[in-house]
């Protein structure tokens, strides 16, 4: 896989993952909008980074563990709503990877192997698979006011 295919990937991802966390517990996300680009470029960079040099099991983790240190150390949260903003972001970027990319192979005349193969069609398919549907729920959940209220012990 070229390098600025996962580089074009795993900035906008990470944007995107955070984004939806914050609209889906309620929290600020113009009062923080410079604080989120700063994580998504210093995630975005540590996945970039894992992808390129680290081809084992042991990259989710490291990209699951950074993602929970960026948001304890930029936003300063609580331990346990830091927990709560990374599962639920990689369970969104789970569940529309396994579901959209399934979807997307059987409705286009494109195999797996032509999708993994050629950069652009990979990041290309990230946008239409992941990254847009994601903004779309974020977005539809912002305008009708749902959130999921945070216990508590841990709200600021």
């Amino acid at each position: 896989m070229s390098w600025y295919s996962y580089l074009f990937m795993s900035l906008p991802e990470t944007f995107v993952l955070l984004v939806v966390a914050f609209v889906l517990f309620g929290l600020p996300i113009k009062e923080k909008l410079k604080s989120i680009l700063l994580f998504a470029v210093i995630q975005g960079a540590f996945v970039f980074i894992f992808s390129l040099y680290m081809q084992n099991s042991l990259k989710p983790f490291l990209s699951l563990l950074s993602f929970y240190l960026l948001i304890w150390l930029i936003f300063r949260y609580h331990p346990l709503i830091s927990v709560m903003i990374t599962l639920t972001s990689y369970l969104f970027l789970v569940i529309f990877e396994l579901t959209l990319t399934f979807s997307f192979i059987q409705f286009y005349p494109i195999s797996y192997e032509e999708l993994f193969a050629d950069p652009w069609i990979r990041i290309a398919a990230s946008f239409t698979m992941v990254q847009i549907p994601i903004l779309l729920i974020a977005w539809v959940l912002h305008k009708l006011h749902w959130t999921i209220r945070l216990p508590a012990f841990v709200r600021r």
